[in-house]
């Protein structure tokens, strides 16, 4: 077993097991009364506080044990460790390297970005593809239809095709007229000389 999974599972036992006690600790304390352990409630006990308490109150208790440790699990615990990804072994990827509109390679990365913040996700920009690559700061041309990827380079201004001007407006479907020089914004059609 992987070192994310013993972790996950030796978190997962200890946090069951502290839950399992509290529980039937503060269940007997319904039916008898006493002090709540750790929450500090006074009780008298009754039988109809500890039928409540146990049909009511303590799935909530344990449902808020459970996904405090999810969450203490996933959000702090393991990035803490360096345990990054946690989708190792599953269906999805990066995109694989291509040339996009203004000729650099794709997602290129000095250092790698955890796999918890990168993801393939709905199309939140142009809505024309099903899924959208997220790299972990910004979203990428890189889309995926039914499972084929490809690239959609998103609207934006990249260096000029043409040569004629230092940037050019990419709408996300074809260059336009506007172009720009030392931040400087005019237009230059594309037919122009």
């Amino acid at each position: 077993m992987e070192r994310r999974g013993i972790l996950i599972s030796a978190i997962g036992f200890v946090t069951g097991a502290a839950t399992l006690v509290l529980s039937l600790w503060c269940t007997y304390i319904a039916f008898v009364g006493g002090t709540m352990p750790l929450i500090g409630i006074e009780t008298k006990g009754s039988v109809g506080f500890g039928l409540v308490w146990l049909f009511l109150i303590d799935p909530l208790v344990v449902t808020v044990c459970y996904w405090v440790s999810i969450l203490l699990a996933s959000a702090v615990l393991l990035p803490l460790l360096g345990i990054q990804r946690l989708t190792e072994g599953r269906t999805t990827s990066s995109p694989s390297q291509s040339t996009s509109v203004s000729g650099s390679k794709g997602p290129a990365q000095s250092k790698p970005t955890p796999a918890l913040l990168t993801r393939w996700a709905p199309d939140p920009l142009s809505r024309r593809h099903s899924l959208r690559y997220w790299d972990g700061s910004k979203w990428t041309d890189h889309v995926s239809d039914n499972g084929v990827q490809s690239t959609d380079p998103l609207p934006r201004w990249a260096p000029d095709p043409l040569s004629r001007h230092s940037l050019r407006y990419w709408d996300g479907s074809k260059w336009t007229d506007h172009v720009s020089d030392n931040g400087v914004q005019s237009t230059d059609p594309i037919s122009g000389a």
